[in-house]
């Protein structure tokens, strides 16, 4: 018999979504990070945080409103970054870059 062996307390990846970014402001999806009324939320909890790298084409964001065309931060191609809060995954927003030719993909990978 092969022993299991779990480690409690570190953070554990438990849902995942690929979001299409292109000229109008998305956000990320709230039943991915929000586990309302569910037997996972009464157990383990809303996602604590989620990493997320951009695939494509560069984006723009705002953790607090929808970026336009022009303004909000840049992230490149192939950068990744941690959003830390369930707050803040449902106030981030994206838009693809001004300069970008075709549409932007994040992937994301939440945890609790």
């Amino acid at each position: 018999m092969t022993p299991t062996f779990s480690i409690s307390g570190l953070p554990t990846p438990y849902e995942k979504e690929v979001k299409v970014v292109s000229t109008s402001a998305v956000g990320l999806t709230e039943s991915k990070y929000r586990q309302r009324g569910s037997e996972a939320a009464r157990d383990m909890g809303n996602a604590r945080f989620a990493v997320i790298s951009v695939e494509g084409a560069a984006v723009r964001f705002w953790p607090h409103t929808s970026p336009a065309s022009g303004d909000g931060h840049v992230l490149p191609d192939g950068a990744w970054f941690t959003v830390g809060s369930n707050i803040q995954m449902q106030q981030i927003r994206f838009i693809r870059h001004e300069s970008a030719t075709g549409d932007a993909t994040l992937q994301v990978s939440y945890y609790r």
